[in-house]
This record gives structure tokens, sequence and C-alpha cells, in this order.
């Protein structure tokens, strides 16, 4: 009865979806998700298996450096030491490795190359050996929020700037590092920095400073810096084209002109708002944040002053609300090769790393920015995330609570542990979801970038209780017939045990077995293997009797 079967092909493409019926998803989007853990819909087709991450460097990081002493035989009220990037303040307080006493600083040192001389008292006890290390007792900043910054350029330097919600703004030029002690009231304690329209910008509760034009500490109203109040608590700011735009939790407004002379407050909306500060980021030409009902966009229209805010999770309602309602905080970055947003929710320092969650959306070529495909992380614990480029090559980072900066996008494990992926397909019925079929062979499509190894289940009539379902399907291309696949730098790869130029096998064919009236192919991956998409698939079957 071979002339009897049929091929039904599944193009995977549209990415998660939760917000439609199961038989309406199987009708109207076969090719999308109902399940799509750690892979992501990819620019080039399907589904990809996202990347690793591994320590940016192994060396632990302490939030305030690691102040050694620095020379023997010192005495006295001066103390001469290293490895300190965070200025301490006049009255911060210390030990020193070996001596039983805590120390205060009389005055504010000059940090040159994690280097300084402190003035001391009460005079030293007794001479501190060579690379004592110093614990610092109130310059740590650990009183401080989330810490967020700014990177810009000012009179011919590079610079970073960032404020913790409590502490002294500080400024890092890639040499020194020095707070804004003198900076205002309003100034000191700001949640929120942005450089714009050439002016360093603070945003301390419902309060907006500025410093004067081409500066980033001078705060003199004669020079042109200022104070605006925007009637609300700030939750977020970001430069956007022309303007600053200015989130509060209800409300949205804009920032336009360019000096204290010329800027002028405009609203936007007072309706919506951002809930989350850490997940405003600008892709593609727009400002995607999180509202309290879920992912928005920010976007204007062809009219100048005229804008469109609009949900673009609303495929994923109940994920986003899941990670809402789940998250103490949240991170988020641009993945800009592959027009990418991804947000991460952070609970607290003892929840465990394999349980982390988070949503990625991947812009797809050809659509705008409001088509979005989305899909679910696991595994990946971020508090805070940056990228820039590193020598023409995008560079992730991410830290939590652990003292380590990670790497996203780097590697095919999650720092030594599997990477555990899953996709599966909607239930479709195949044209009638009244007739029955019997399946026999599925053909997959996929791009792998080196050994591969997942396996594959027949899901049938949606999975339902005490339904008998087949016996899972393992495929690999690390087999050709001939013998082992071998790959250059791989510990596997032993001569004599490899065919050299094998080519990797990007088509699987396989016997299925199965008869029911709907049916979803469920992938699942767990382990090591470099990124591959799944691209498409083909299921043969045969029509039978009608329910």
């Amino acid at each position: 009865m071979a002339d009897g079967l049929q091929t039904y092909p599944f193009e995977f493409r549209g990415g998660l979806i939760s917000n439609l019926s199961p038989l309406q998803q199987g009708t109207q989007a076969p090719g999308s998700a109902r399940l799509l853990k750690n892979f992501e819909p990819s620019t080039d087709g399907g589904y990809r298996r996202i990347e690793g991450y591994s320590k940016y460097s192994s060396s632990f990081v302490p939030s305030y450096g690691e102040p050694k002493v620095q020379g023997s035989g010192q005495t006295g009220t001066t103390l001469i030491i290293a490895n300190i990037y965070t200025t301490p303040s006049d009255g911060d307080t210390f030990t020193i490795a070996g001596i039983e006493k805590v120390y205060t600083v009389l005055a504010v040192p000059t940090v040159t190359t994690g280097a300084a001389a402190l003035s001391i008292y009460p005079s030293l006890a007794s001479s501190p050996a060579d690379n004592a290390a110093l614990t610092m007792l109130s310059c740590d900043r650990s009183g401080g929020g989330k810490l967020r910054f700014t990177k810009y350029r000012v009179a011919g330097v590079d610079k970073v700037a960032g404020v913790d919600g409590v502490n002294v703004p500080f400024i890092w030029n890639g040499t020194t590092f020095s707070e804004m002690i003198s900076a205002p009231s309003d100034v000191i304690g700001a949640s929120f920095i942005a450089y714009h329209k050439n002016q360093m910008l603070f945003a301390k509760g419902e309060t907006l400073v500025f410093t004067s034009p081409y500066t980033d500490t001078d705060f003199n109203a004669a020079n042109g810096s200022g104070v605006i109040s925007v009637g609300g608590a700030i939750t977020g700011i970001i430069p956007f084209r022309e303007a600053l735009i200015i989130f509060t939790d209800k409300t949205i407004q804009q920032l336009v002109g360019n000096t204290l002379e010329d800027f002028v407050l405009q609203p936007v909306t007072n309706k919506v708002g951002c809930v989350a500060p850490d997940t405003i980021q600008e892709i593609g030409g727009d400002v995607i944040f999180l509202g309290p009902e879920g992912l928005r966009l920010f976007s204007a229209t062809d009219r100048v002053g005229d804008f469109n805010l609009g949900v673009v999770s609303k495929t994923i309602q109940s994920e986003m609300t899941s990670l809402i309602s789940a998250s103490t905080s949240f991170a988020s970055c641009i993945i800009k090769q592959k027009s990418q947003y991804r947000i991460f929710g952070y609970l607290s320092s003892t929840s465990a790393v394999s349980s982390s969650k988070g949503v990625l959306g991947t812009q797809m070529v050809g659509d705008n920015t409001s088509n979005m495909s989305w899909a679910e992380t696991i595994g990946i614990k971020a508090y805070a995330i940056d990228s820039d480029y590193e020598n023409q090559t995008e560079t992730i980072v991410f830290a939590n609570d652990d003292g380590y900066v990670y790497q996203m996008e780097k590697g095919n494990s999650f720092d030594g542990s599997n990477i555990v992926a899953s996709f599966a397909t909607p239930f479709v019925s195949i044209n009638d979801p009244r007739l029955r079929k019997t399946f026999y062979k599925l053909f997959l499509y996929t791009d792998p970038q080196g050994s591969v190894t997942t396996s594959v289940n027949l899901k049938l009539d949606f999975d339902t209780l005490n339904s008998i379902q087949p016996d899972t399907i393992q495929l690999s291309n690390e087999q050709d017939g001939n013998g082992g696949i071998g790959f250059y730098g791989s510990s596997s790869a032993k001569y004599g045990s490899i065919v050299y130029g094998s080519k990797l096998m990007k088509q699987f064919e396989t016997q299925v077995v199965g008869s029911a009236f709907s049916v979803s192919l469920q992938f699942i991956s767990d382990g090591q293997n470099p990124p591959f998409s799944l691209d498409a698939a083909t299921l043969e079957y045969a029509t039978h009797d009608r329910r």
C-alpha cells in the first residue's frame, strides 16, 4: 500500500506560541512551537540550539578589587597599598591581615593605576607583611543597589560612569576610579544615568539632574546645569533618536531639546509605564521594555510626536506572567548579530542556576519589530548584563552573585554543565481532525556545526493520560556507516577510528510507529554538542477510518 502514503511537511518557524488552543495552533501555525526551551528562532531559518557560556576570566572578582599592602616595613600613619580601584572616602575603615586592629582613612587619597597612599588612624600597630590583604569595611559600595552605568566620550577621553541608588556616583577613565564627592544631593544616590546631548543626566526619585553641556561633573547652574521634576518615581531612562525617554511605572515622557535653554518635557502616555528598569533596550530602531502585562514597544509612527505602544509578547502571555511573578529583578541584553532581545528573571542568591529562567525574542528578517518569534531559556542566571564590541566581535558578559563574570554566546556548555534543550511542534491533525492516521517514516532536516545527538518522540492525541506513546528515537550524525566522524580539536577524534573528510549528516531518515488523530514531534537535546538547527521535517502517513 506504498502508493497510499501521503507526506505532511513541517517548516519550523514562528517560535513559541501559548495563547492559542491546541487545535487552533496545530491548524494555524503547524511550524510553531508549543515547547521551546534553549532553542532560539533563527534568522537563518528553523530553531537553533543556543550557545553556551563560560567564565570570562578564571579570577574571582570582589566588589572592590583585592587591595594589598605594597612594600614591607611600613610604620606610622601612612600606608601604601595596591590593587584597589574604588577610591576610599574620609572615614572609611579597614583591617589588615595579620594585625588585630581596625584603621580609619583620614583623607580621600589619590588612586593611580590601582595604587594609593592612605593617611590612617591610629598608627600601624606593627609593620604589615608585603602583599598582606586589606579588608575594606566601608568603601566597597556594598550598601548600594544594582549598579547601572553609561559609556561615553568627553574631552577626547573614553569613560564609564555609574550609579547604584545609594552611594556617590563614580567615573572610570580606564586608569583612575574617582567618586563625585562634590555632586549635589539630588545626584548622590541616583539610580539611573545616561549621557545624552553631550550632558550627563542622573535620575533619582522624581528628579532628573543634568550637568552643563560638554561636561560630566559640572553642576553649576550658571554654566547650564539644571534640575527637572517628572512627577513620578523614575524607573528608567534611555536616549532614543533625538530625545531622552523617561519611564515611571505608570507614565512615559520624553525630554526634547539640546540644553537648559530649550529642554522641554513632553508626555507620551499616562497609562503605560515600565515596571522593571533593567529591561529597557533599543532594538531594530525601537525601544522594548517590560510593562505590567508583558513586553512592550515604544515605536514612533511616520508623524513626529505620534507614538504607538503595543504588547509584543502576547503570544507567550502565560510565560511572561510566570516570569514576572517568579522574579524579584531582571536583566536584559541585545544580541545585535542575531537581532535578538533577551530578558532574564533573577530570584535570589540562593536560587539554583539550573532553574533560572528567561525569555528571548528574535526579530525575523523581513518582519517589523512587532513580529518577533519567542522562546524560553533555562540555566542562565543573570543579575547584570553588558555587551560591547571587542576587536569587531560582539561580546556579551553577565554576572550573578558568585563572584565571577561570564561570557554569553561562547562554548557548547553552561560553564561545564550540559545544555538541556527541548522543542515540540503543536499537535497537528493533518487536514482532518476526525480521520485516524498511521505514521510510517520521519525525515528531519538539520544544520549542525559539529557532532550532534538528539532524541525525537511522536506524541499522539495530545499526549493524554493513559494514552500509549511510541518509544523514543535517538538520532546522531556521529556515525556515517563507515566509522566515526572526526572534528578537529575533539578529544574523541582518534587516529584510526574516524573517517577523514567525512561530511556531516544533515538529513535524518527514520522509521516511526503510531496511529492517532493528531501528532506532535518533540525533540530533546541534553549534552555539550555544538549548536545545531532544526530546519524542517516531513512525516509519511496513511489515512484510515473516521472517528
